[in-house]
């Protein structure tokens, strides 16, 4: 149950060589790019999980022992381990609500979905499936409720855990973090957080420069999910709403 959520949240560090297993495996013979076989394998984990009756998530992990969850992780784990990403206090909570049961608190997909698969393709954690053409649904287990596929949605089909109708903004008008280099402490948590690969640490600005810091290499690729600006451990992102854009399209 925890490993294809793990593998997840380790991202791009993991995509060459999940690549290989994927071929090896036979998952992936019909895809062509790295990221899209190291997808397709983790997510033959969780339809292997699902056919032997494995639920979603952990339904007994309560609020009130995440502190001491993480405290126990955090003594266990060591960072000369042989593994893609060292984990910090941050990235532990992050895979703990993940494993936790949401049922209820999440966002759903409405019956005038059309299965465009515009929210497919905006989901920083993946969290959405579907056929083109057909209703769309929303794994509990993976929604950050980060309200993304509610934005771009044009038939206003996905509800918020409220259960209120999402409203489609213009993208234009998404809004932006924006990263204070004077707080930021290039952890790399921002970006190892951002799917789309908008957001990188800047380079040395001369020989011997030790201030890097995050930054919005690639604006056009951000989704405004603010999962940068959620797991900053030192407040240095802060999503900023775009100015209104004239006839902008979606």
């Amino acid at each position: 149950m925890i490993l294809p959520v793990v593998l997840e949240d380790y991202g791009s560090k993991v995509w060459k060589k999940l690549a290989r297993l994927a071929e090896v495996s036979g998952v992936a013979l019909a895809l062509s790019t790295t990221e899209e076989k190291a997808k397709a394998f983790i997510n033959a984990i969780y339809d292997m999980n699902a056919k032997m009756g494995l639920p979603e998530g952990f339904d007994f992990i309560k609020s009130e022992h995440i502190t001491q969850m993480i405290t126990w992780a955090s003594k266990e784990s060591n960072p000369i381990y042989p593994v893609p990403v060292v984990y910090d206090k941050v990235r532990f909570r992050k895979v703990i609500e993940m494993l936790r049961t949401k049922e209820g608190r999440t966002y759903k997909i409405g019956e005038s979905c059309t299965g465009c698969t515009a929210c497919t393709r905006v989901c920083p954690v993946f969290a959405i499936a579907g056929e083109r053409g057909k209703r769309h649904e929303i794994n509990a287990l993976r929604c950050v409720e980060c309200g993304v596929c509610g934005r771009i949605c044009p038939s206003a089909a996905i509800n918020d855990s409220n259960g209120k109708s999402c409203t489609a903004v213009k993208r234009p008008l998404w809004p932006k973090p924006s990263i204070d280099p004077e707080l930021c402490s290039a952890c790399g948590i921002c970006v190892q957080d951002c799917t789309p690969r908008a957001l990188n640490i800047c380079k040395p600005k001369f020989r011997g420069d030790i201030k890097v810091y995050a930054e919005l290499s690639a604006p056009e690729k951000c989704v405004a999910c603010a999962l940068c600006e959620k797991h900053c451990p030192m407040g240095a992102v802060v999503m900023v709403s775009r100015a209104p854009a004239a006839e902008a399209p979606l």
